[in-house]
């Protein structure tokens, strides 16, 4: 029981140490969120940034293979990665507590970046409660051979997000509760509960964001890029498989100065009636950028699953416009529907394919709107060092103030 303890003040010890780590640097730019239509900083809650000549202490993150240490991440991130790191790795699992996420393998559907979004709101839960996040079940994403036996999204897709094991949970589980289970070991989360705050954050960060200058309302945002880029971390495999991927589906460099578009279509204005439905916000967002910004080209690099938004972008003769070369629909329809159509394997390391290729250019276009749009936005402002990097969101005229969409999820 002493060496437990004794462990116990050593990670809480080793997380203040980083905290005033982080306290002492110095900090000399402002994470844009973001600028008007002519892509200018903005002054609505710029964030601070941090140097990323000192890496991210955790293995595997998802950095660029040529990273330079002139880049900027947002604040706190080389130490909240690595806090999460420790919290998810305990020097014992068998006096672990847990909080079992097993949604996905109950019917719940959800494309991949609200997938890897929902995970880092549990995980945040969990921090807050002092358990372990264990992910069960993968659902439709983890559901065909490329997966195998591997059927846990951090098993087949990712790094592990805990060095303690599905495996090692009991079959049956009392479910989270507010109020009754909390001296249990295990419990599991199959959906919503009544603490799903979806703009949580886990307490023991405040501190950090406190002295952060980060204005309240951002620390959600905050608190998503750091969940997204623990989250997404490609494991070897993965890794391998995205590469032998992109040699077929995109056999060309990006080169700097390249601007990043993201339209999102399919089913998506079923959820979200205000979304813009017209490509041409998007193109004028991207020429207003290019103006505004020596360092950007007239190359787009086009992430997005309609051939008619392909099409639209291809036919501009002032843009040289590149993008992947795989199956895509012009239909209001689901992307899982898409997905149980091609494989979703096939999907999943095709996504990744594209996200890497959108966080290797130097202007940001997307709509927040957007999952994967956010999710572009996360990694590129955390491990890929661009977080000064101009971004504009087509939907958003005056400014990207909305980066965290829903009132209640």
């Amino acid at each position: 029981m002493t060496h437990k303890v004794n462990m116990m003040h050593l990670f809480h010890f080793a997380v203040l140490f980083m905290l005033r780590v982080v306290q002492n640097a110095r900090f000399n730019h402002t994470h844009h969120l973001y600028n008007s239509s002519i892509v200018r900083p903005a002054s609505f809650h710029g964030h601070p940034t941090e140097s990323c000549q000192h890496g991210f202490n955790v293995p595997r993150a998802w950095e660029a293979h040529s990273r330079e240490s002139s880049g900027t991440m947002l604040f706190g991130t080389s130490a909240a990665q690595r806090i999460i790191w420790q919290h998810q790795h305990p020097f014992d699992c068998r006096s672990g507590r847990f909080l079992v996420f097993v949604a996905f393998n109950r019917g719940y559907g959800h494309g991949i970046g609200s997938t890897i979004h929902v995970i880092g709101q549990y995980l945040s839960i969990a921090i807050s409660l002092g358990r372990i996040l264990i992910l069960g079940d993968g659902g439709i994403w983890t559901s065909d051979s490329f997966c195998r036996d591997a059927l846990r999204l951090d098993k087949c897709f990712f790094e592990p997000l805990s060095s303690c094991s599905f495996d090692d949970m009991p079959a049956e589980m009392p479910a989270l509760d507010t109020q009754r289970n909390q001296s249990q070991q295990y419990l599991q989360v199959t959906g919503p509960t009544s603490i799903s705050d979806w703009k949580a954050v886990p307490v023991i960060f405040h501190k950090l964001l406190h002295v952060s200058g980060i204005p309240l309302d951002g620390w959600s945002y905050w608190w998503r890029c750091q969940s997204s880029a623990f989250i997404v971390r490609p494991n070897a495999r993965t890794e391998y498989a995205i590469a032998e991927a992109r040699r077929i589906i995109f056999p060309f460099r990006v080169s700097p100065g390249t601007i990043s578009v993201y339209v999102r279509r399919g089913d998506k204005a079923n959820e979200t009636p205000g979304m813009i439905a017209s490509d041409e916000p998007f193109l004028h967002v991207a020429e207003s950028m290019r103006q505004s910004n020596a360092g950007l080209s007239n190359t787009i690099y086009l992430g997005t699953e309609d051939n008619a938004t392909v099409k639209f972008f291809s036919g501009n003769t002032s843009w040289i416009v590149l993008h992947t070369n795989v199956s895509r629909y012009h239909e209001r329809k689901s992307p899982l529907d898409h997905a149980t159509h091609i494989g979703p394997s096939v999907e999943f390391i095709n996504s990744l394919v594209s996200l890497d290729l959108s966080l290797q250019c130097d202007g940001f276009v997307a709509a927040m709107g957007s999952n994967w749009g956010r999710l572009i936005n996360e990694m590129r402002s955390t491990v890929r060092c661009k977080a000064d990097h101009p971004a504009s969101d087509p939907e958003q005229p005056q400014g990207m103030h909305r980066v965290m969409p829903y009132k209640s999820r």
